[in-house]
């Protein structure tokens, strides 16, 4: 049989958490000083219903308060229970786990959908430059072509200048000169804005002479259908006026590419240069118009060229 301590234990908590203030303590149990007093000297024990409230009010348990001592409680024998539980859990984990598995493959999915919307977004935004085999494929199909350009090195090739050099030196084709050639065989015409000088003027005698050379055409024929007029006006960036035969144009599946950038009325597809990085960037229809009068004002900036 186990001491009964609870005299000592009373005193001790008494002490530790009222600080002797017996009084209070005694109050708060609605019983007398004296008579907590008895309890507190061993001389009375309180019955079971104040052990109760003696020890809810120190918040301690009746073995601690009566035996000195806390006891660990027995693990309770919870049988089918935890063999329920633990089947909710193994099963709880495994949802969890295929939970996991789908959130993986469904957000897979979402960044394969974004990256697609991401990549389509960005080739939207890029600037839809046409390669200088697509230009020669367009150009090829021109009536009417007009070129604002301070380079003209897409069409001739020089090897230097000198303006003294005889007929056809220094010079070769470039790799717009056949598509150059082969318009101006079939009677289309060419008009560029180049700047002004004795340089320019050079690289524009040396064009019409290698377009004859290349096509077999007198330096008049070709005079009749390529034309030069100077400028005083930026030409950076440049820019090419396509007037295209939409009959020629209709079964070449470039024109699919570019059809929200030709003129449905007129077969105009109008191009803005760069002469650094040889970038072709088609303009929109609705602005076709201002680029064609901006020419026209730059065309009349300046003289023709004229050949002896």
């Amino acid at each position: 049989m186990e001491d009964i301590r609870f005299a000592s234990v009373l005193r001790r908590l008494l002490d530790e958490r009222y600080r002797g203030n017996r009084r209070e303590f005694a109050r708060r149990l609605h019983i007398s000083e004296s008579a907590l007093s008895q309890y507190v000297r061993g001389k009375a024990t309180p019955g079971l219903a104040m052990l109760v409230a003696i020890a809810r009010e120190l918040d301690v348990s009746l073995d601690l308060l009566v035996l000195g001592v806390d006891r660990e409680p027995a693990a309770p024998d919870y049988g089918e229970f935890v063999a329920h539980l633990e089947y909710a859990f193994n099963r709880s984990r495994a949802e969890s786990a295929s939970t996991r598995d789908y959130v993986a493959r469904v957000g897979a999915a979402l960044a394969e959908q974004i990256e697609g919307v991401v990549k389509a977004t960005l080739a939207e935004a890029a600037p839809r430059g046409l390669t200088t085999a697509e230009i020669i494929r367009l150009e090829g199909h021109s009536r009417t072509t007009r070129i604002a350009t301070a380079d003209l090195g897409s069409d001739i090739v020089l090897l230097g200048f000198d303006p003294a050099a005889p007929d056809g030196a220094q010079s070769a084709a470039g790799p717009f000169t056949g598509v150059v050639t082969g318009n101006i065989k079939k009677g289309r015409t060419y008009t560029y804005a180049i700047p002004e000088g004795a340089e320019w003027r050079f690289k524009a005698t040396r064009l019409r002479q290698v377009v004859a050379l290349v096509g077999g055409l007198s330096l008049a024929a070709v005079d009749r259908h390529l034309r030069f007029h100077e400028s005083a006006r930026s030409l950076v960036p440049g820019f090419v006026i396509y007037d295209t035969d939409p009959a020629s144009a209709a079964d070449d599946p470039l024109f699919e590419r570019i059809a929200d950038f030709t003129d449905p009325s007129t077969g105009r597809v109008v191009l803005s240069t760069s002469y650094t990085d040889q970038i072709y960037v088609p303009v929109e229809p609705k602005y076709h118009q201002r680029v064609v009068a901006d020419y026209e004002e730059t065309v009349r900036s300046g003289p023709r060229l004229t050949f002896a």
